[in-house]
């Protein structure tokens, strides 16, 4: 079997566990999953990748339907303005933020999320699964928490960035304590590996 047809069965693989993982981490939460409830507050929008290689992650984010179930999950939230969640290509730079209603995700970000993955399930077990749902929730949780201490002037004592991870932690530790563990766990790992090898 030649290089680039493993390559393209092993990022297969990743974007099958991506689905997959995105219906079972979302869609446990009892307030989520029971929550038939579209916010017209959190709004989302997939960006037509820029880069032709980007777009199985569109295509799989779109069918797992990623964003909207962020956004169910965040529909209790009552902001004064809409909101944006939206994945877009960022012309090679992997970044995320928050700026004037919108947060937004860079295909590059999560590329290199799905690159970063374990092949196998740790020692410390940390699944392929976890490594790559964790950060994708994470990214848009810490990103809506910038929007939330935005829109609703909530006052910042310390760093921003701090309090954005932990809003992302306290609404993760919402899902039950195993997801929450898994969730919190992958993210950590993602974090290990841009320490590691930037």
């Amino acid at each position: 079997m030649n290089l680039a047809v493993l390559g393209r069965l092993k990022l297969f693989r990743y974007f099958v566990i991506l689905t997959t993982g995105g219906y079972l981490a979302i869609g446990v939460s009892g307030a989520a999953a029971a929550a038939p409830y579209k916010s017209k507050q959190i709004r989302v929008e997939y960006a037509l990748p820029k880069n032709p290689a980007h777009q199985s992650i569109y295509d799989r984010l779109k069918q797992a339907r990623a964003l909207e179930r962020i956004q169910t999950l965040l529909s209790p939230l009552r902001l004064p303005r809409p909101l944006l969640l939206k994945v877009a290509g960022c012309d090679g730079e992997s970044n995320a933020w928050y700026d004037e209603g919108f947060v937004t995700v860079c295909y590059e970000f999560l590329a290199d999320i799905l690159k970063n993955a374990p092949e196998k399930t740790l020692p410390s077990g940390i699944t392929q699964e976890d490594a790559i749902l964790g950060p994708l929730i994470d990214v848009f949780l810490h990103e809506t928490g910038h929007a939330v201490f935005d829109q609703l002037k909530v006052p910042v004592l310390g760093r921003e960035e701090d309090a954005a991870d932990l809003f992302s932690a306290y609404i993760m530790l919402q899902l039950g304590k195993e997801d929450a563990r898994r969730l919190i766990l992958g993210s950590a790992y993602q974090y290990k590996a841009d320490v590691v090898s930037p």
